[in-house]
């Protein structure tokens, strides 16, 4: 990774002061950029005929991966990785649920037995699932094509109560909260159980391929696991209820973790901010607007924003507008902010660092 980033160690160092809240000169600033040329030449890999084929075919999803970092420019506190996609929650996938394959994502439908009862039932750890198989082996492959060049990140294993939602269905789920919350809570409790041997298997494999540090699909880096958690049914449920059947099992979830931040998606997600920043081991918030709505670099966010960074929290979010991430980042403190941001070229990329006192 030392060819790939500037002063590495620093970079390192700014992100664990980041996680701490100690970080002396902020923000963290992650810019990507394509290469006019790659560094390295391409690696070759047969294309698949199909679209079920290119989500399981390893070795063209790595080779393509490995290519994609050897043409990015990174800059600032920018640190390489690819992302291990099999969908938003494929937990859900690996306990069973259909899928629908499409060349962006993969859907997931619920359980043919999707009583509440049948769910809780079927709740088992089944090490040939085929989503589930699949995960392991690309993020084997990828780990060892990296060879510790840049990051393999953990694959989108999703929350608890999402991923319930994916099994039951979310119309259903909705009324159980209300019905039978001792039910929604108990296959809560034992997805969890589940959510934990899945990472913890994923982070064997890239403790086992002697990876420096960890990410996921925020490419955040830490010398720590950690994971994204989130609740984007929580939308459709009331802060009390929220209290109630979310906050606990995310309580459980962040204390398990090393470090942990929250993927707070939407206008219908902003009602459960105080409950949020009252998980006291929580690290930071990544905030993602929403289709039209303002751009996370508006300024229509910034008493949000403020609000999670007096709490103790850092801020996450991408930005699309360099002038407006430049401007609102000197208005909020600044150690607490985290964003990325993509530009057109490495040049574009320097010309917007040297904006920012990082030394």
């Amino acid at each position: 990774m030392v060819e790939f980033v500037e002063s590495l160690d620093k970079v390192q160092q700014r992100w664990e002061a980041w996680w701490d809240g100690t970080l002396d000169k902020g923000p963290v600033v992650s810019v990507t950029a394509p290469l006019a040329k790659p560094r390295k030449p391409p690696l070759s890999a047969d294309i698949p005929s199909n679209v079920r084929d290119m989500w399981h075919d390893t070795a063209f999803r790595a080779v393509a991966a490995h290519n994609n970092v050897m043409s990015t420019w990174y800059g600032g506190d920018a640190v390489p990785s690819f992302w291990v996609n099999f969908g938003p929650g494929s937990v859900a996938a690996y306990l069973g649920a259909p899928v629908t394959y499409e060349w962006i994502t993969i859907w997931f439908h619920r359980l043919a037995n999707n009583s509440l009862e049948g769910i809780e039932a079927s709740l088992a750890y089944d090490p040939d699932n085929e989503l589930w198989t699949a995960t392991r082996n690309l993020t084997e492959e990828a780990a060892r094509i990296a060879e510790g060049e840049y990051l393999v990140a953990f694959a989108d294993v999703g929350s608890a109560l999402d991923i319930l939602a994916s099994l039951r269905g979310n119309q259903e789920l909705l009324l159980d909260l209300i019905e039978s919350p001792d039910g929604v809570n108990r296959c809560q409790d034992r997805i969890l159980e589940l959510w934990f041997r899945y990472f913890s298997e994923l982070r064997s494999i890239f403790d086992n391929a002697g990876q420096n540090g960890y990410t996921c699909w925020v490419p955040a880096w830490s010398s720590r696991p950690w994971y994204v958690l989130q609740c984007d049914i929580s939308a459709m449920i009331s802060p009390d209820m929220f209290a109630e059947l979310v906050l606990p099992h995310m309580r459980k979830n962040v204390d398990w973790l090393d470090r942990s931040m929250y993927h707070w998606d939407g206008p219908g997600a902003i009602q459960h901010l105080d409950n949020l920043l009252s998980i006291e081991k929580l690290n930071a918030i990544q905030w993602v607007a929403g289709a039209g709505n303002p751009q996370e670099d508006s300024e229509v966010w910034l008493p949000y924003y403020r609000k999670i960074a007096e709490a103790g929290k850092g801020v996450v979010f991408r930005a699309t507008d360099p002038d407006k991430a430049f401007d609102i980042s000197q208005k909020l403190p600044a150690e607490r902010l985290a964003f990325f941001i993509e530009l057109g070229s490495p040049e574009e990329g320097q010309q917007f660092l040297a904006r920012f006192d990082m030394d």
